[in-house]
């Protein structure tokens, strides 16, 4: 149950279910205490406290009592101008993280760290603050060595699920000045964080991406609190776990347990110092792996940034993995058995963490271990002299095979070794090493804990190789104010609908005058353009003479000369057309007849009869040089204007979502157009304040080169304020336009 704040007066309330309100929420980084520190729950509840006794003589001659504490001169500037950003977009409820959360309450901290990356995915929009990026960032570009680059936003540990989680996420200045959005600076959102365009984007399921890759995005940030390593996380891989401060690295190896128990992917396990075995004698130093002297021997990491060098290995099927082992060809005589492929079940033991993986014997390839020892940290070969004693510390017992491979199509695999026993107790498990290290000798050898097998090493090592799946005991990890309650039912978006056809007739039977709403550009939605160097044009709507269509449209072009990218011209533009049509109800359909249609018109979707729909449809259109950019009013049937028609759609996410298959056109004519159509009831109760939305993938657009391509987004959306307790009808419509810099398609593909 969260505590959200009143953009309007400062005080809390408290809301039961977080998915049945609309709000805002704050991205941002901790001031230190030596820049001021945060104002907490406990610094705003006493605040208002002051305020309420300070005011009492007061009260006492004007008989009113303070209503707000955001024009106090003691709270924070941060919180005022997230508060005043929010308001004026017209949120009532606002979400931050330093005061909202009452870190006193064990209970309540604990709730809110599990629930942290729910709360930013429910999240209406998302502010993020930098306050270290001035405001003469907003005309400079947005090149690696920008200030929007360099932020340290980027480099803290809870700011990633905060990038990732929600959809609508805008970027402000020190002073609260747009800097862009999260669509409009993908780009460099990817390059600077290691993100995947389409993760960033929502294209891309993060579930569908390994937990080495995931785990990599959060190598090279920092937290205050080490457990915090682990506690950042735990959203981005669907597990929950009880926070305990003070328990230091062994939050990240009790994360690593919760993945494993709900994943089924071993890439986990391939983190740290990596080498590839070229042959039965010669191995080579990967150059993303940095090995070092005294590497962890565990089978789980002690920290994120073990995951630097696993950013590309990835799970692989069953049927992918056994092809891999076999070699896909078929055998015959003795050899004509295959391996069998192990589960990826594990379990953590005293003795040591329990998995079945299929191995292959060093002890029978002793020249393969002696390759890989004496591959040196700066990529040379040592002589047998100088690891001879690391060798006398215990023998390499095998090469166990993970169901994974790394961006060569390798297979990935752990190195083994099998200590010599000193009598001192049970060795806990199996080191993951080649060989152990000794301390005073061997100054030039590394640790290497991953294999990668090139195909002619696999070649070589196969009939050596274990067919049936051996249950190994590998080593766990190396040793080292009080709130006013407001009713959810009160709050809930769907209690609105929409009021678009005159004379319409409602679910409940009564007969109404309609027809009153208007359409406009949403709110900043030429000021996210501008960012780009885009302009866009007014919005002209007008209805049918028969009043059962609605037709809206724009265009974008490029407005200035001195971008950071080159553009096509002015003179090129793409326009946009939002067609709203009223489908009218059709009497008891005869069933046999009804399933055909389904069947022939893949955007046709069923209504119950006495029920009004409207189909709202997207069709975007570059417009070719040479024909004016300003005639919005031009008739779609025109031919004196050559259109060509270069959307690649996407399915809308959500329940409204359009039947278009994804596809590229590069035809011309009515033919080739392609367009988003989803189909909402009229006049009634909306769940969500996006109505209809689609995206499109236009090749070459506003920029020289035909190897970029720009992400174009486009939705309706219902106005905030219409959208809160209290309001009946939506009068008015926004259409929102987002538009993404230039992208490579192979970033896109």
């Amino acid at each position: 149950m969260p505590r959200f704040l009143d953009t309007s007066t400062g005080k809390f309330i408290w809301i039961a279910d977080p998915s049945t309100v609309i709000y805002a929420i704050l991205s941002h980084t901790w001031r230190t205490d030596d820049e001021g520190g945060e104002q907490t729950y406990d610094d705003v509840r006493k605040l208002w406290k002051r305020v309420e006794n300070g005011q009492w003589v007061w009260e006492q001659v004007f008989y009113s009592r303070p209503t707000s504490i955001l024009t106090h001169p003691d709270l924070s500037d941060k919180i005022k101008g997230f508060c005043r950003a929010a308001r004026e977009a017209g949120y009532k409820l606002a979400w931050i993280d330093t005061c909202c959360i009452d870190k006193s309450s064990s209970a309540e901290l604990a709730e809110a760290i599990n629930s942290m990356f729910d709360l930013y995915r429910l999240a209406d929009r998302c502010y993020v603050y930098l306050a270290d990026v001035p405001d003469r960032e907003v005309d400079s570009g947005y090149s690696g060595m920008s200030a929007f680059a360099r932020s340290r936003w980027h480099t803290r540990g809870w700011t990633l699920q905060e990038l990732i989680a929600p959809k609508d996420v805008m970027f402000f200045t020190a002073s609260w000045t747009l800097l862009g959005t999260k669509t409009s600076l993908v780009s460099t959102l990817s390059d600077v964080t290691g993100i995947d365009v389409g993760i960033l984007t929502g294209r891309t399921p993060l579930t569908s991406v390994s937990v080495a890759r995931r785990m990599s995005w959060a190598a090279s940030r920092e937290s205050t609190r080490i457990e915090d390593e682990a506690y950042s996380l735990l959203g981005i891989f669907g597990v929950h776990l009880s926070p305990i401060y003070g328990e230091g690295r062994n939050a990240f190896l009790r994360f690593q347990e919760e993945i494993i128990k709900t994943t089924p992917d071993q890439s986990i396990f391939a983190w740290g110092a990596r080498c590839k075995l070229l042959s039965l004698d010669s191995a080579a130093r990967l150059p993303s792996s940095t090995p070092g002297h005294s590497a962890p021997t565990g089978l789980f990491a002690s920290s994120a940034r073990e995951f630097l060098s696993a950013r590309d290995v990835r799970p692989v099927s069953p049927a992918a993995f056994l092809s891999l082992i076999s070699g896909g060809t078929k055998q015959s005589g003795a050899a004509a058995q295959s391996p069998k492929v192990p589960s990826l079940h594990s379990v953590v033991t005293p003795e040591g963490v329990r998995i079945k993986l299929l191995t292959i014997d060093l002890a029978e390839l002793p020249s393969v271990a002696a390759s890989i020892i004496s591959t040196s940290i700066n990529g040379g070969q040592l002589p047998a002299t100088e690891y001879a004693h690391c060798l006398s510390l215990g023998r390499a017992h095998s090469l166990a095979i993970l169901r994974c491979t790394d961006r060569d199509d390798r297979l990935v695999t752990l190195a083994l070794f099998h200590p010599r026993s000193d009598g001192a107790g049970e060795q806990r498990g199996l080191p993951i090493a080649t060989h152990l290290k000794c301390k005073d000798s061997c100054p030039g050898s590394s640790l290497y804990r991953v294999v990668s097998l090139e195909g002619s090493a696999l070649d070589a090592v196969r009939k050596h190789l274990a067919l049936s799946p051996v249950e190994l005991y590998l080593l766990h990890h190396s040793a080292t104010s009080e709130p006013t309650t407001l009713d959810p039912q009160n709050s809930l978006v769907h209690y609105t609908g929409i009021d678009l056809w005159p004379d319409s007739r409602s679910r409940r039977g009564d007969y109404r005058r309609g027809g009153s709403v208007s359409f406009r550009l949403a709110p900043l939605c030429e000021e996210k353009l501008r960012l780009l160097g885009i302009a866009v044009s007014p919005l002209v709507s007008r209805r049918s003479e028969s009043r059962s269509e609605i037709v809206a449209r724009t265009s974008i072009f490029a407005s200035r000369s001195d971008a950071s990218t080159e553009f096509q011209g002015p003179e090129a533009y793409v326009q946009i057309t939002l067609t709203c049509t009223l489908i009218e109800p059709e009497p008891d359909p005869d069933p046999e007849e009804d399933l055909a249609r389904q069947l022939q018109l893949c955007d046709w979707q069923p209504f119950q009869a006495g029920e009004m729909n409207t189909r709202f449809q997207f069709h975007v259109a570059r417009v070719l040089p040479g024909h004016p950019s300003t005639e919005q009013d031009r008739d779609p049937e025109d031919t004196h204007a050559t259109t060509t028609h270069i959307c690649r759609c996407a399915p809308c996410a959500g329940r409204r979502s359009c039947e278009s298959k994804p596809c590229r056109l590069d035809g011309e004519g009515e033919d080739s157009i392609l367009s988003h159509t989803s189909v909402v009831e009229d006049a009634i109760r909306l769940p969500e304040r996006v109505v209809a939305q689609a995206e499109f993938t236009i090749p070459g657009l506003f920029y020289s080169g035909s190897e970029c391509s720009r992400i174009l987004r486009l939705a309706v959306e219902c106005p905030v304020e219409q959208c809160l307790p209290g309001a009946r009808f939506i009068d008015e419509l926004w259409l929102a336009i987002d538009l993404s810099g230039p992208l490579s398609n192979t970033a896109l593909s």
